[in-house]
């Protein structure tokens, strides 16, 4: 069986209620969601916080979410927390476009977290 490339994640996230997201589970996560980007378990990004650019939409890449569901039932009962991928089809390449937290219909976008220096 042939590994999923390993998506790059360069920092843990931080979301609204003070819920971190460590790196690596951001990196394992987004891996494993990439590897799905192909199956019918892929699912279309269907928030409103993550757009793709003018400049983006050249690649003619989509977007997708990725339920980060053992992340989810250890942090909190009432959110889900969600992997943001942008894939890019002609080069089988994915990105870690962001975080977001949904309940319901709201839907908010988690936070950066800077390295410590």
């Amino acid at each position: 069986m042939v590994e999923p490339p390993t998506v790059p994640v360069f920092s843990s996230y931080r979301c609204p209620g003070n819920f971190e997201i460590p790196q690596d589970v951001l990196s394992k996560e987004a891996t494993e969601s990439c590897s799905k980007i192909s199956t019918p378990l892929a699912t279309k990004y269907r928030g409103y916080n993550f757009e793709l650019s003018p400049e983006e939409k050249i690649q003619n890449p989509s977007l997708y979410e990725w339920n980060m569901k053992k992340f989810s039932s250890e942090t909190s009962e009432r959110y889900k927390f969600l992997v943001i991928i942008k894939y890019i089809p002609r080069n089988e390449m994915c990105i870690l476009r962001g975080v977001a937290m949904r309940s319901g219909k709201e839907e908010d976008e988690c936070e950066l977290k800077l390295p410590n220096r």
